[in-house]
């Protein structure tokens, strides 16, 4: 048997119960890619997926059909409801009839209608569509929260060469996610979800920090949380960038004790709503971790000169000598110092000299 985690809080889930020696969480690759190439090795395919409503739950296992082209089963836990689903996408199998009999689930017929749903890059313009949002929902586009959704309907027309938003329906945008976006440029595929805030608990991964000791050598940059995970492994720290960026990429980096360095400027949409501000970030972090807070829209200019000055261009650097992450926070401030304000600085763990003066 073959177990693969996809997306970051999945992944931190499977750490979490201790699962990290029998599913896969490091493979990068979105699931209908892991799918087809688990199918074309003759493997029965199983989704395991949760979601907030059946609507959701049907829309996420035809989106996935339509783009693997092959049967699979998709096992469904629904968010508040003790009720198992299942549903089978394609021919029926063994594993369908053995899961659905041993785990008492309740079977759905797969008949979700994409309809006008799906998102795409034509002529210069990104369309967005979603069509299950629920009011609230986080609306994200290739990785960045860009509005909450007003109703279930959510459309977009973004112009990818003049970077505007053409026209926006049933969403209230949020300009900074927006700005974000367009400043990545021109790009070929649009990836559309949405997400409810993250419920998370510090004392359910509090004893696998890292210590604030501990030498450093390889850091990764981060300034976007889609595909997050994958960026960790084999890093010692990491330079967060963005307030809900710091936030989730913080959370993760936890999971492996990798203490995270995060520039932020209050701008937060709080896709974690028990840590909206430094010290409650920090919660959320292993020891050795700092949040800097800098002046109002200026995060990405800050984290933009982390990028050029202190890793040259690279989102993975090894320095030669191994730092202290009171050392790799202090180069990091001085990347940006004289060109970008900072508010204040919170650090978990015992203050470094430099930071008491």
């Amino acid at each position: 048997m073959v177990a693969k985690a996809s997306r970051g809080m999945v992944r931190a889930a499977v750490m979490d119960c201790g699962l990290s020696g029998e599913v896969d969480v490091w493979d990068e690759r979105p699931i209908h890619e892991l799918f087809r190439e688990l199918s074309a090795l003759g493997c029965e395919l199983v989704l395991v997926h949760s979601s907030s409503s059946v609507t959701k739950a049907l829309r996420a296992g035809a989106l996935l059909h339509g783009r693997l082209k092959a049967p699979f089963v998709q096992v469904e836990a629904l968010e508040g409801c003790s009720e198992g689903l299942i549903v089978t996408w394609g021919s029926s199998s063994k594993v369908a009839s053995t899961l659905r009999r041993e785990l008492d689930l309740r079977e759905l017929e797969p008949s979700y209608d994409l309809g006008e749903e799906c998102s795409y890059v034509e002529g210069g313009r990104a369309y967005v569509k979603v069509r299950t949002a629920d009011v609230g929902d986080y609306v994200l586009v290739n990785g960045y929260v860009i509005g909450v959704a007003l109703n279930s309907h959510v459309d977009l027309v973004i112009d990818l060469v003049n970077r505007r938003v053409e026209s926006a329906v049933g969403i209230n945008l949020l300009e900074h996610g927006v700005d974000k976006l367009l400043r990545m440029g021109p790009f070929n595929d649009v990836e559309v979800s949405t997400l409810k805030k993250l419920r998370v608990e510090p004392k359910l991964f509090s004893s696998e920090r890292g210590l604030s000791s501990s030498l450093v050598r390889r850091v990764v940059y981060v300034d976007n949380a889609k595909y997050v995970f994958p960026k960790l492994r084999g890093a010692d720290a990491v330079i967060a960038v963005g307030d809900d960026t710091t936030a989730i990429t913080g959370y993760l980096a936890s999971k492996l004790g990798l203490p995270t360095i995060g520039i932020v400027d209050g701008d937060a949409e709080h896709l974690m709503p028990c840590a909206d501000s430094s010290e409650q970030l920090l919660d959320f972090m292993a020891e050795g971790s700092a949040v800097v807070v800098v002046a109002e829209g200026l995060d990405d200019e800050a984290g933009s000169r982390v990028l050029t000055n202190l890793l040259k261009g690279q989102h993975r650097r090894a320095f030669k000598e191994p730092l202290s992450t009171a050392e790799l926070t202090r180069l990091t401030l001085k990347a940006f110092e004289g060109d970008v304000p900072i508010k204040r600085i919170s650090i978990k763990g015992p203050c470094a000299p430099w930071l008491k003066q």
